[in-house]
């Protein structure tokens, strides 16, 4: 017995007979679902919309807020409060969609909060009479830790039953694992604001002239991310039980196979084991396939099934070089 259940029970019985009558209101297929001829899925949620795909640096870049009347917060200034921010708004977001909430690239966007937190670690650790050197060590030994403490609390809590009707909230996340072309020179920012480049802290080749970090910079702290996500994906819960969610994707481009053997192998020891991934080929080959605009692929994400129209199928077809005039109408077959 839950009540939760028998609230969503209950009312989805009633939305299901509204949908039926009213949505469906004339249409053969309302009296073909209650004759058993065809099922129509999830009408308890047919007054809701389906799917969604989020911007995940809009929630890092805003904060969480703009509902008046309701708690609002800046944008994320530290990992921790990052990841506090993406449970929160994807819990609060289920609640209002039947189906998946996404985000892209999440392994790209949290990088440089990782590096953030560990600048400011190593000037508080300096400020307390530590040599350079030792204030790096000891700081990146602490971020680590933080980072798989914080991991820890996005995978536990995107999988706890805190969605209406006692379910976890349904998460989808894509893992870029290497940077997307349109981002690599764009500013690497936390709460909006560029990363202040610190080569006394973290060093990069071709820093001529350089005032902040890119995302092309991060690449160690997004192998990071994505080492430390994967190890903790393996252990599971406190009983060992696989995580559910966020169901995840991997862009698997031909700089996947340019990374550290270390990460490669988690990622491949994870699907072997649980078949943690769906991976997007976006690479060319013999079969004609070009590479996907990924920022085309970002945005239109899970569109299709939050709108009803055929977004992200049209947007995808461009992506790897379609024309408009090369896709047929669905409706005219034209």
């Amino acid at each position: 017995y839950s009540f939760p259940n028998l609230m969503l029970h209950a009312s989805g019985w009633v939305i299901a007979e509204y949908t039926l009558n009213e949505v469906y209101k004339n249409m053969p297929i309302a009296d073909m679902h209650r004759k058993g001829q065809v099922h129509i899925h999830d009408l308890s949620g047919g007054i809701a919309p389906y799917c969604a795909g989020w911007s995940l640096k809009q929630l890092l870049d805003e904060g969480f807020n703009g509902v008046p009347g309701k708690t609002a917060s800046n944008p994320a200034k530290h990992l921790r409060s990052a990841v506090s921010h993406m449970v929160n708004f994807l819990g609060v977001m289920s609640n209002e969609w039947m189906g998946a909430q996404a985000f892209s690239d999440v392994d790209v966007y949290l990088a440089p909060y990782i590096l953030k937190d560990y600048i400011d670690l190593v000037d508080e650790l300096e400020k307390e009479g530590l040599s350079k050197e030792q204030a790096k060590k000891i700081a990146f030994k602490l971020i680590k830790k933080d980072l798989k403490q914080s991991i820890q609390e996005l995978l536990f809590n995107l999988n706890f039953p805190t969605r209406w009707g006692g379910q976890a909230p349904f998460t989808n996340f894509t893992l870029a694992l290497t940077v997307p072309e349109d981002l690599k020179d764009m500013p690497a920012t936390v709460a909006a604001k560029p990363i202040e480049y610190r080569p006394d802290i973290y060093k990069v080749e071709n820093d001529k002239n350089k005032n902040y970090y890119t995302y092309e910079d991060l690449k160690d702290f997004i192998n990071l991310f994505n080492k430390t996500f994967f190890e903790t994906y393996l252990e599971g819960d406190a009983n060992g039980r696989v995580f559910t969610f966020p169901v995840l994707t991997i862009n698997l481009t031909e700089n996947f196979f340019k990374l550290p053997k270390e990460l490669l192998d988690i990622i491949l020891e994870a699907n072997a084991k649980y078949g943690a991934t769906y991976f997007q080929n976006c690479i060319n080959g013999e079969s004609g396939l070009r590479k996907i605009n990924p920022r085309v692929s970002r945005s239109s994400a899970l569109a299709s099934k939050a709108t009803g129209f055929p977004i992200a199928k049209i947007a995808a077809k461009l992506a790897v070089g379609y024309t408009l005039d090369e896709i047929p109408n669905d409706i005219t077959k034209e």
